[in-house]
C-alpha cells in the first residue's frame, strides 16, 4: 500500500512538473523598436502566459521585453497590473508601428488590491510589448516608430 501511494505521488509530481513546464513554454526572440535593439524578448504563446505576463518578476532588465501576439485583425487588448511588483512601460503595436504607449505604469500598492485600472481602452493593436519602466522615455519612442522581431528559440 505504501509503495503504491509513493508511485502515485511520484507520478503526480512528474505530471505537475511537466504540466507547469508546458504551461509556461515561452518562445524567445530578439527585436528592434524605434531603432533600439531588444536582445531578449519572451513571446507569450497561450492564455496562461498572457495572463501571467510579467507578474511576480522582481527584476526586469533594460534590454528585455515580453511580447503578446494577438490574432488579426487588430482589436482592443486591455492590460492590468495584477501580480506586478515592478513598474513597466506598455507599448501597443499594430502591424509594425507603435500606436500607443503607457509609460511607467505602477504596480498595485498591495497584492490584495482588487480595484485595478486597465490600460489600452479603444487602442486597436495586434501586439503588445511590456518593457522596463522608463524604456520608452529613455529612448525617445514615439507613435509611428517601427517594431520588428524574430523568434530565436533557446
Amino acid at each position: 500500500m505504501i509503495q503504491s501511494s509513493l508511485k502515485i505521488g511520484f507520478i503526480l509530481l512528474i505530471a505537475l512538473f511537466y504540466g507547469t513546464h508546458l504551461l509556461y513554454a515561452y518562445n524567445y526572440g530578439q527585436g528592434q523598436i524605434g531603432g533600439i535593439k531588444i536582445k531578449n524578448i519572451e513571446i507569450c504563446q497561450n492564455l496562461a502566459e498572457t495572463a501571467q505576463g510579467l507578474g511576480g518578476r522582481t527584476v526586469i532588465e533594460k534590454d528585455y521585453g515580453m511580447l503578446f501576439l494577438f490574432d488579426l485583425p487588430a482589436s482592443e487588448h486591455l492590460f492590468w497590473m495584477k501580480g506586478m511588483v515592478q513598474p513597466i512601460d506598455i507599448i501597443w503595436i499594430n502591424d509594425t508601428k507603435i500606436v500607443h504607449i503607457e509609460e511607467s505604469v505602477l504596480p498595485p500598492k498591495s497584492m490584495m488590491q482588487t480595484n485595478l485600472s486597465s490600460y489600452g481602452q479603444k487602442i486597436m493593436a495586434d501586439k503588445v510589448l511590456e518593457v522596463k519602466a522608463g524604456f520608452s522615455d529613455d529612448y525617445g519612442l514615439q507613435l509611428g516608430d517601427d517594431f520588428f522581431y524574430q523568434v530565436i528559440n533557446k
